[in-house]
């Protein structure tokens, strides 16, 4: 039989729809490996707390779609972002910003936000480069630092009495602390040794702090560990670093990890992600019924 080969032009959505479905072939292995993650640790959970929370987070996922942006969250991002949660990868900025917002939420729930201002982590990095270039450009309240002008002047009068972060240096993830009132800089690092009280590491960023605080409030700012949870794998210290600052602002409800429980927050973190997506969604329906 000869076969007869169709020399009719495809249509047009073909192309859009195989590639869709290219996208959703990835994202479902990306999803597929979170859940033999979570299958794993619920596995090796000996509490059977932990193990319901795993669970729960299987119950969870089946409410939100595998691609789309997340709902409630400044940032947005990506749903797809959030397998990072269920990984040993290490957090990006994105990660980071989705908790701040998180952190954000509960300063504002609990009435002290105009107490404390967290900062996204290019909030160190831009303040480096006016260090380095203060000699050359002008660091005022125009322009690209105007930011960091105002942040620094509210320092100055007292009407935020600490600033919180988390910095990238070297592909390493570090908590900072900047408290206006014991005139000190908190520098949190997961690798450091935790019987030194002496705070050398990554010079450049803690004289940038260094100068920006003396530039705005006139004084000598000492520097100070924040405490902060011993590292022990390559891949926590985001998740050590947002828990340091948590730990810092609402001592009464947030406790400094211990070093095995890394994983165990990294779920933590996820469910409270979901939550804050279902709960605007929710919202978002509800206003429209």
């Amino acid at each position: 039989m000869d076969t007869v080969i169709s020399t009719s032009p495809y249509p047009a959505w073909v192309i859009s729809y195989w590639a869709e479905a290219s996208l959703l072939v990835e994202l479902k292995k990306k999803w597929a490996t979170s859940e033999l993650f979570l299958l794993k640790h619920r596995g090796t959970f000996k509490s059977s707390d932990k193990q319901n929370t795993c669970n729960y987070v299987f119950q969870l996922l089946d409410s939100i779609p595998w691609s789309g942006e997340i709902s409630g969250f400044i940032s947005g991002g990506a749903t797809e972002t959030l397998v990072t949660y269920l990984s040993q990868d290490w957090l990006s900025s994105v990660h980071i910003t989705q908790n701040n917002d998180l952190l954000r939420l509960d300063l504002t729930r609990e009435g002290n936000d105009m107490l404390h201002e967290v900062v996204e982590d290019h909030f160190f990095t831009l303040l480096e480069r006016f260090y380095k270039d203060r000699d050359i450009v002008e660091y005022s309240s125009k322009g690209s630092s105007c930011y960091h002008w105002n942040a620094g002047q509210e320092l100055a009068l007292g009407l935020c009495k600490r600033l919180w972060g988390v910095a990238n240096v070297g592909n390493h993830w570090v908590a900072i602390g900047i408290d206006g009132v014991q005139k000190k800089i908190l520098y949190g690092d997961s690798l450091a040794d935790p019987n030194s009280d002496i705070v050398e590491e990554n010079s450049v960023l803690l004289d940038a702090l260094t100068w920006w605080t003396k530039t705005h409030t006139n004084a000598e700012y000492t520097r100070s560990r924040l405490p902060i949870t011993c590292q022990n794998d390559p891949f926590s210290c985001g998740v050590l670093a947002l828990n340091a600052i948590s730990a810092s602002i609402f001592p009464d409800s947030v406790s400094l990890l211990r070093e095995s429980e890394a994983i165990t927050e990294r779920i933590r973190m996820l469910i409270r992600i979901l939550h804050r997506d279902i709960e605007m969604v929710c919202r978002l329906f509800t206003h429209y019924e």
